[in-house]
Order: C-alpha cells, then structure tokens, then sequence
C-alpha cells in the first residue's frame, strides 16, 4: 500500500467533516453580531425611544438599580441605545449568612427615568419577567 493515496484521503475527509463543523460554528456564531437587533425584535418592552432625552447619571442610575432590587447588588452596568442592562449578583441573607435567592441575574432600565423595563437570566434573550406596569 503506498502512504501518499492513504494520506489523501484523509486528508480529503476530514477536511469536508471540518467544513460541516465551520458551517454550523459560522451561522450560529454570526448570530451574535444581530444580538441587539434580535433582543428588540423579541423583546421590544425592553428599549424606549430616546425622543431627544438625556439618560440619567450613572450614579443616580445604580441607585435606582439597587432600590429596585434590594436582595441584589449591583455587579456592572452596559448603557445602549434605549435600555440600561445592569448585572446584579445576590447579597448575603444577614439572618442565615446565604446569599438570596434570586430568578434573575439582570435588571433592565429606561436609562432616562430610571424605571425598571424588566428581568432576566443574562443571556436569556427569550425569557423576561416584567414588571407590572411597565411601559416602553
């Protein structure tokens, strides 16, 4: 048996399997620069239009994340167009010493009012808790 008709064949397989594997990375990765696009089209409660407004201070803007979620503290914050994300992590239960349990790990807020727009998982673009009352 010579090597090099051996060699090609491999070769030639498993490079058609890496194309298979390079197709399916491509299309489910170049999701993720529509990430935006895609967050309004299936959450569109979560962005207001900006109708000329300033946002709030950043400061008086973790504030406000903190007030509305007491059991959580704040992590970060990613202002875009229409939405403030802020990250949240649970804070310590004083009484049992165990961090609180929280259903969500995000807050999202009119970054001009400071009103909470909703809740979620981060990275969870399909699932929100919204608060009642709220409008975008």
């Amino acid at each position: 048996m010579k090597i090099r008709p051996f060699w090609v064949l491999i070769h030639r397989y498993a490079g058609l399997s890496m194309t298979v594997f390079l197709i399916i990375v491509g299309l489910t990765g170049s999701l993720l620069a529509f990430y935006a696009e895609l967050e309004r089209a299936i959450n569109p409660r979560l962005q207001v239009e900006a109708h000329g407004r300033k946002p709030m201070d950043l400061p008086a803007l973790m504030e406000q994340a903190e007030h509305l979620a007491p059991q959580a503290q704040l992590q970060s914050v990613w202002l875009s167009d229409g939405a403030a994300h802020v990250s949240m992590s649970p804070r310590n239960d004083p009484a049992s010493g165990q961090p609180y349990a929280l259903n969500f790990d995000q807050l999202i807020l009119n970054p001009y009012t400071g009103e909470e727009l909703g809740r979620r998982q981060w990275g969870d673009i399909s699932h929100c808790i919204f608060t009642l009352g709220s409008t975008a």
